[in-house]
C-alpha cells in the first residue's frame, strides 16, 4: 500500500505461502515461503521474484524476515529436527547467496528488525533479544511481554513490541493487547498509547500484530482492523 493508500498486488501465485515481508532502502520486497522454504526478492519495478536463498532440509522453514537499507537481510528458520519450534537466525549480506548464521539464542524467533548501522533485534514469546553489529553474543533487553507479535526499532533507537497479550486480562486497565517502547538508554519499557489499538496481534484469524518504524519518526501498529499512526510525543 502506497501513501496514498492503494494497494498493489506484487506477487499472485497460490503455490506459495509467504509468512513475512521487509523492504530495503531501495524498495526490493523480500519475503519469505513456507512451501519451498526459501527467501525471495523481488526487485523494484519486477513482477518476478527470485528466490535468494532455499533451506536444504525439509524442516528448515523460514519465519521472520528484515532488510536493512542497504539490502542486508536476516532471516529466522526452524531448526532441523526440532520439535519445539527452535530456531537459527541468518544473515545474508548484500548480494550474497550464502547465508552467515547468528549467534542469538535457540529459541522461537517471531519477529526480527535490523538498523542501517547492522545491529539486530529478536522478539521470541516473552523475549526480545539484541545483537549489536560485529558482536559475539545477544543481549536480553528488559522488555517482558506476555507473547510479542512484532518488533521495530526507531533511528534514535527506541525499541517497539507489539504484546499480544499486554497484561494478561482482557477486562483489566491494560486490555488484551498493547505496544511497548523502550526508550534509547531506559531500562523500563513504557505502553505506546494507540487509540483503538486493543487488538493488537491478539486475533490469529485476522492479522499478525507487527510492529513498523514510521517515516520521518512516526510510529506505525498494524492492528486487527486497520493501521494506526502516532506522531512523535502524541498522547493518543
Amino acid at each position: 500500500m502506497d501513501s496514498r493508500g492503494v494497494q498493489t498486488t506484487l506477487v499472485d501465485d497460490e503455490q506459495i505461502q509467504p509468512w513475512d515481508v521487509a523492504v530495503d532502502g531501495t524498495g526490493a520486497v523480500y519475503y519469505n515461503d513456507l512451501m519451498s522454504r526459501s527467501v525471495f526478492e523481488l526487485a523494484p519495478g519486477s513482477t518476478a521474484p527470485q528466490a535468494i536463498y532455499t533451506f536444504p532440509d525439509r524442516g528448515q522453514q523460514p519465519f521472520a524476515i528484515a532488510a536493512a537499507p542497504d539490502g542486508t537481510v536476516v532471516v529466522s528458520a526452524v531448526i532441523t529436527g526440532n520439535t519445539s519450534a527452535q530456531m537459527d537466525v541468518w544473515r545474508f549480506a548484500p548480494g550474497s547467496p550464502t547465508p552467515t548464521m547468528l549467534p542469538f539464542p535457540k529459541e522461537s524467533i517471531g519477529a526480527l528488525a535490523i538498523t542501517a548501522g547492522g545491529d539486530i533485534y529478536a522478539s521470541a514469546q516473552q523475549k526480545v533479544w539484541k545483537l549489536p553489529a560485529g558482536a559475539a553474543a545477544a543481549t536480553q533487553l528488559p522488555i517482558t511481554p506476555r507473547t510479542t507479535r512484532g518488533v521495530a526499532v526507531s533511528n534514535s533507537g527506541d525499541v517497539y513490541v507489539s504484546d499480544a497479550y499486554g497484561g494478561g486480562d482482557p477486562d483489566g486497565p491494560l486490555g488484551p493487547g498493547n505496544v511497548l517502547v523502550l526508550r534509547a538508554g531506559a531500562t523500563t519499557p513504557t505502553v505506546v498509547p494507540f487509540t483503538g489499538s486493543e487488538r493488537t496481534g491478539t486475533d490469529r484469524r485476522q492479522q499478525r500484530g507487527r510492529t513498523r518504524p514510521g517515516r520521518r519518526g512516526k510510529q506505525s501498529c498494524t492492528e486487527a482492523h486497520g493501521l494506526v499512526v502516532l506522531s512523535p510525543d502524541a498522547d493518543s
